[in-house]
């Protein structure tokens, strides 16, 4: 029978995905095509680990974390399952103890920066009181053996080593370090085949010799044989994560379509033949096809880095030192939360010289320009990327006078002088509209004193820090490392969503809002009015859509009549006022003209920044003029709504 061959790595990325999402049978269908060549790979424990903790079978999860454990004790994971897996108390206690130790972003974390920054001899002394507590704990052996092989003392971490690897069944790591210690060129070939036999892309090598390349070759990505029918189920249900960059969305060709800006009392949008304007629309369309044709989750193996960056000085201008002082600890301790779902963050404080001293010999910045903070953030991509560790998002704490917005040049032929975006700052060598990283930004209220700040941090750092799971016996666990495989909006299912239309879009709208699956039925203006939304707004909403008309600087957001002119007087469906409480992690999506316009604005006057006051995890919109359609088929910002849903629903990270 004919076989399609895909490399393992994305065969794994795709596993990721289809527990997230809850597709079990096809998660189970390729775990087992994987499992025909590579029976004994850890990640495969760890899947079926998952996969039997998310069916409700603790005991059978329980056997895959302590095999995947065995495999490779030196990944927290195993131990963050087994913890949850477990009926045994002891056993429940002493895995959440190695699982917060071994957490680069835990109680220890400075250990494993060291280590990181290639810092060994600040690391030793930690390691070995580690291990002289813990003498028969595998993973905290292969780390001080490491640690002697990088100081230099070989003939140490070989005598370190040795009673592990008399052990049965060895190790991924405790083999690969063999490997490396090894003087027989004969036995440190069979040690390496050994270790790739558990860990064939030698994820665990790379986390133990970090920032150090590996000691010794290893062959390439292995490829994996499957089925055309299991191939066309997996693109399918994943479509862009077994094969990269394939478009999620392919349309049919279709008419030309009929585009409007949506902002009220606006001229028409400038036609489609205008050179900048394609230009533009050409790398947004670059940019479409980056970001849906391929999956944001990351494999275990591949740690996801993240970037958090503000300014000390311009905080303190802001706020003053106290309260500047408070919103870094936020950040430092959010940074801390994203390591338990397998994110190392960096917090990077571009005028402070020790912060930028943990990641290399960076000079710090003390003005506010966005050129001076895009020279930082390179310099410390840079010296990250040569340690080993690519940069995949980056996270701005603070409004436009603290993290300045870049100014770029309007493509389009409208009144708008520039666009104030974030993209520059995730960019590389390519266009500016088009950045490589995620970019997200947490916005400030103006003359709040910070409160906004803050309340966004901490309500992020809950986020990520309490997720709770029924245990075994009926108890609750904590465990973090469950939130990757959330389903925060049903991995597929209908989502208890809630949209707002203008009336004479509701074609377009409703297409959109579809993409959702939800029960409650769009809401049009007119005959909707703010006192009929405010009452009828919904607590238990997770993802609210609006397709509206938004003006600049203006406070409010409009309807429009079926047959009611765009640059006439145009009925208020939305105001600040009328913002009530919404759902914890609820997600906003808006196509209003200047929805994020949030510049020189607080919570009083902008809808945008009122959402996250009232507990919105994330806010989408546009900080300019944005174009839609009036009628099918789509064009514009509702394609791009349309795909963000269409992702959201399916189980996607919103940052």
């Amino acid at each position: 029978m004919t076989e399609l061959v895909r490399p393992i790595r994305h065969i794994l990325q795709t596993i990721d995905v289809l527990l997230r999402l809850g597709h079990w049978e096809a998660a189970l269908a390729a775990i087992d095509a994987v499992a025909a060549l590579h029976p004994d790979m850890v990640a495969l424990a760890l899947f079926r680990g998952w996969l039997a903790l998310d069916q409700n079978k603790p005991q059978q999860a329980a056997v895959a974390f302590r095999l995947a454990a065995g495999r490779d004790p030196t990944e927290p994971l195993v131990w963050h399952g087994l913890a949850g897996a477990s009926a045994d108390p002891l056993e429940q206690t002493a895995a959440a103890e190695r699982a917060q130790l071994l957490n680069p972003q835990g109680s220890y974390v400075q250990v494993w920066h060291d280590l990181r920054a290639g810092k060994p001899h600040l690391a030793v002394t930690t390691l070995h009181a580690f291990h002289q507590r813990f003498p028969d704990r595998a993973e905290l052996i292969i780390w001080f053996a490491e640690v002697q092989r990088r100081l230099g003392n070989e003939e140490a971490a070989r005598a370190t080593l040795d009673p592990l690897l008399r052990r049965r069944p060895r190790s991924a790591p405790a083999l690969f370090l063999a490997a490396a210690l090894c003087l027989d060129g004969l036995q440190a070939q069979q040690y390496l085949d050994d270790a790739l036999r558990l860990d064939p892309l030698a994820a665990s090598a790379t986390r133990l010799f970090t920032p150090m390349p590996l000691p010794f070759r290893v062959p390439p990505q292995p490829v994996v044989g499957l089925s055309p029918q299991l191939a066309d189920t997996l693109d399918q249900l994943v479509p862009g994560a077994a094969v990269p960059a394939t478009p999620v969305w392919n349309a049919p060709p279709t008419p030309p379509t009929r585009v409007v800006r949506k902002s009220a009392n606006a001229p028409t949008m400038p036609p489609p033949h205008d050179p900048d304007t394609a230009a533009a629309l050409h790398v947004v369309e670059q940019a479409t096809q980056r970001l849906f044709g391929r999956t944001p989750l990351v494999h275990e193996a591949e740690r996801t880095t993240a970037l958090l960056v503000t300014h000390r000085g311009a905080l303190a201008a802001s706020y003053g030192m106290e309260t500047a002082a408070a919103i870094i600890a936020a950040m430092t301790e959010y940074g801390s939360a994203l390591g338990t779902r397998a994110v190392q963050a960096e917090c990077i404080v571009v005028d402070d010289r020790e912060s930028l001293g943990r990641i290399g010999n960076i000079a710090p910045v003390a003005e506010t320009t966005a050129a001076a903070f895009k020279q930082v953030i390179e310099a410390v991509r840079t010296a990250l990327t040569t340690a080993g560790h690519d940069v995949d998002a980056l996270v701005l704490i603070g409004g436009d006078a603290i993290v300045p917005f870049h100014r770029v040049p309007n493509p389009s032929q409208d009144a708008d002088v520039d666009v104030p975006t974030d993209n520059p700052y995730g960019s590389g060598a390519g266009s500016e509209l088009a950045p490589e990283l995620i970019v997200a930004r947490f916005p400030d209220g103006g003359a709040d004193g910070g409160r906004l700040l803050l309340e966004q941090l901490q309500r992020v750092i809950d986020y990520h820090q309490h997720w709770h799971l029924a245990g075994p016996q009926g108890g609750v666990l904590t465990l973090p490392f469950m939130r990757r495989f959330a389903k925060p909006l049903q991995g597929g299912g209908p989502v208890v969503g809630w949209g707002i239309s203008a009336a004479a879009w509701q074609l377009p709208s409703e297409t959109v809002y579809g993409e959702l699956g939800s029960t409650r039925p769009l809401v049009l203006c007119p005959p909707a009015t703010p006192d009929t939304l405010e009452a009828a707004w919904p607590p238990d909403g997770r993802l609210l859509y609006f397709n509206v008309h938004g003006i600049q600087g203006g406070p409010n957001w409009y309807g429009q009549a079926v047959d009611g002119p765009s640059d006439g007087a145009l009925p208020v469906v939305l105001t600040p006022d009328d913002i009530g409480a919404v759902a914890p992690a609820m997600i906003c999506v808006s196509e209003a003209c200047f929805g994020a316009e949030i510049l020189g604005r607080s919570p009083a006057d902008a809808i945008a920044l009122r959402l996250l006051q009232h507990g919105a995890l994330a806010f989408i919109g546009s900080t300019v003029t944005a174009y839609g359609a009036v009628t099918l088929p789509l064009g514009g910002a509702d394609l791009l709504v349309q795909q963000t849903l269409h992702n959201l629903r399916r189980g996607y990270p919103v940052g």
